[in-house]
């Protein structure tokens, strides 16, 4: 039996934004994410090579996360039935970003739990 990878992947809805200096911002939609990058949808490509900010939110019926702001450097850029593909290493950031990118990742692999009548109280 083969071994678990070591940086597993998760399917995922993000909305996703890559910032790369000195262009517009391109938006897009987070598909696949692990503890070292992201892949992300997009209209627009972005070239490969580039350093970029990425800003991923979760969007749920009930409530959505604040913006998660990550540095990376864009790998590969695949056109895609009408779409680019972008894949995404993540760079070297603070223990704190590592910390909320970890819970993100946990809770797209069901790890916690949100409980959607505490987050309507607290909004009310």
């Amino acid at each position: 039996m083969a071994a678990p990878p070591l940086n597993p992947r998760f399917a995922c809805d993000l909305e996703a934004t890559i910032e790369v200096p000195g262009r517009p911002a391109v938006a897009g939609l987070a598909k696949e994410i692990s503890t070292t990058g992201v892949c992300i949808l997009t209209e627009i490509p972005v070239s490969p090579g580039s350093d970029a900010n990425i800003h991923l939110r979760l969007i749920l019926e009930w409530a959505e996360s604040d913006t998660l702001t990550l540095p990376a450097q864009v790998l590969w850029s695949t056109r895609t039935e009408g779409h680019f593909q972008i894949g995404v290493a993540f760079g070297q950031m603070p223990v704190e970003r590592w910390q909320r990118l970890d819970i993100l990742l946990r809770f797209i692999a069901g790890e916690i739990a949100l409980n959607p009548n505490r987050a309507e109280g607290a909004a009310g």
